[in-house]
């Protein structure tokens, strides 16, 4: 009989993030290099070569270091280009320092890295706080800032689980804390419980103070000890073996076993999964990229605009073209592995919660996106400064592009340059039992559903733009001007709103500083400044002529 074939799974852990593995650096300073093969010091060939072994039958290349500078840009650049990175923690006799700087460089770094940190510590569990708190990092407020002296003496018995939510940035250290504070009867700070702690992990755990502080998105430390820290994750494995083959084979099954202990999202594993794919004729030309006129022509496309932050803008949409069209099997690759993950599940459930969630994050990725533009357009959502008083822009695109405005076309826009008039919908912020009757009636188009990236919550805001009293929508506009051409700066811009001053009774403008938060997708956008009043005849189409003109020109063109 011949072993059956199982069929490759992009959205299982270990496939996404261990497939696509080439390349392995060993570092251990008991491990013979090619350049010391001759040299009887290393008593360790045996467990190099299993190791090398091990790694070639999955079809890695294979590295082998044993030295513990690793400083230098060029050993940096070795440490980020390598897929997996198995370290002793030990490099210069029982010193764990060099390690650590590796483990902390990794950490601060942009490349992804898979490492397995094994030791013959016998306490492994204090080992891998050591390093999950090197990635960390301890801030140097640890070692300047002024501590009473009853609270720096102050033992406080900190465990495990204290350490792993300091690590994670939870508050189930404080309560340890605290009580560790009413048994001295001393005050509890938050602030000075965060230092005492940075400089008892500093002190137990060998951490030098850096400014930059990471936190660590999960950890484990059980039977499986791994951690995940922004693009590295790290696995400690202790030395257990009896045979050189024994600890191979206890490697890489240890990596394997922690991934899957992870289980990171399956769409974060259909992303990883897609390298291959992605690097797929790199060098080639013809693979999903436009003809050589169009290439030309986008070029000209970004030639065309004399405005700084149009041409930003249109560099980005080519680019984003590009991308989608030279990723367009990667990307077929992936929307069949989507729908082989929405086959429908008989043995699911959902609580009421659930559902909600679910639809309330979907309708928001459906209607919105994050706004990217340098000005309000049609479907900004803004809110004023420091209130959850929301607005979406309803006035047509064409009208809101930050152009000189010719003043045979429009002289009342002309005049009031470079101030811009521009018509909102005053949002209603709906909560509690208001959400659920929205997503009841979501579909009569009476609310729109957005991120808000300011909120704590993580939970999409929802919005009626109209009275939903009534079956009728009325929408409730306000009449606003914007500063400088309605740009937007580092995402905040500034208004002013029409409004009734109550002492004379006249109508006043008032100053309002906001931020935008959102934009909605061109669909809901264009609906809304439909119904509004607005024709969708009205929305520019960005065309170009042959032949040379103005940007004016062009301008009153479009």
């Amino acid at each position: 009989m011949t072993d059956a074939v199982t069929e490759f799974d992009p959205c299982d852990p270990v496939e996404a993030y261990v497939r696509p593995i080439r390349s392995v650096l060993f570092i251990d300073d008991q491990f013979p290099t090619f350049a010391d093969t001759s040299d009887s010091t290393f008593k360790e060939a045996d467990r190099a070569r299993a190791l090398w072994l091990e790694c070639t039958k999955r079809g890695w290349l294979c590295d082998i270091d044993n030295s513990h500078d690793w400083a230098s840009p060029g050993r940096k650049q070795r440490l980020s280009a390598c897929d997996l990175l198995v370290l002793d923690l030990h490099l210069q006799g029982q010193d764990s320092r060099p390690a650590l700087s590796i483990i902390r460089g990794l950490a601060c770094g942009d490349a992804p890295n898979l490492v397995v940190v094994y030791t013959a510590d016998p306490k492994p569990d204090q080992a891998f706080l050591a390093v999950a708190a090197s990635a960390h990092g301890v801030s140097a407020d640890a070692f300047t800032a002024e501590l009473d002296t009853e609270v720096e003496e102050m033992a406080v018995p900190w465990s495990i689980d204290d350490i792993l939510s300091f690590l994670e940035d939870r508050p189930r250290w404080m309560g340890t804390y605290t009580a560790a504070c009413k048994a001295a009867r001393l005050p509890v700070d938050r602030s000075s419980g965060k230092v005492l702690f940075g400089r008892w992990i500093s002190r137990n755990f060998g951490v030098s103070p850096d400014e930059r502080l990471l936190t660590i998105e999960k950890i484990r430390c059980s039977d499986n000890r791994w951690f995940q820290c922004g693009n590295l994750f790290v696995v400690l494995i202790s030395k257990t073996y009896e045979q050189p083959g024994d600890e191979a084979r206890s490697v890489l099954a240890g990596l394997e076993s922690a991934i899957a202990d992870w289980s990171p999202s399956w769409l974060a594993c259909l992303v990883a999964s897609t390298r291959r794919s992605v690097e797929s004729g790199s060098f080639r030309d013809d693979v999903n990229l436009p003809p050589e006129p169009l290439q030309a022509g986008l070029l000209r496309y970004l030639r065309e605009s004399e405005d700084v932050e149009e041409r930003a803008r249109r560099a980005r949409e080519v680019a984003s073209h590009l991308l989608a069209r030279r990723f367009g099997n990667a990307t077929n690759d992936m929307s069949a592995q989507l729908l082989r993950r929405a086959e429908p599940n008989p043995n699911s459930s959902l609580s009421g919660d659930d559902d909600q969630a679910q639809m309330l994050h979907l309708n928001a990725f459906l209607c919105s996106e994050v706004f990217t533009r340098h000005h309000l357009r049609v479907g900004s959502v803004f809110k004023a400064r420091d209130t959850e008083t929301y607005w979406v822009c309803v006035t047509p695109g064409c009208d809101m592009v930050p152009r000189t405005p010719v003043a045979s076309v429009n002289p009342w826009v002309a005049e009031l340059d470079p101030m811009r008039p521009l018509t909102a919908l005053r949002l209603e912020v709906r909560r509690g039992k208001g959400i659920t009757d929205s997503l009841e009636k979501a579909e009569r188009g009476r609310h729109i559903f957005f991120a808000d990236p300011i909120q704590p919550s993580s939970q999409p805001i929802v919005a009626a733009c109209f009275n939903t009293s009534t079956d009728d929508p009325n929408p409730r506009l306000e009449q606003m001007f914007a500063l400088d051409r309605a740009r937007v700066n580092d995402g905040k811009v500034r208004l002013q709103r029409c409004i009734r001053d109550p002492l004379s009774g006249n109508v006043v403008l008032e100053s309002v500083d906001c931020e935008v938060v959102s934009q909605l997708r061109t669909p809901y956008a264009e609906r809304l400044a439909h119904v509004v009043g607005y024709h969708l005849s009205r929305i520019g189409v960005n065309f170009l002529q042959s032949g040379a003109h103005t940007p004016e020109e062009q301008d009153s063109i479009l």
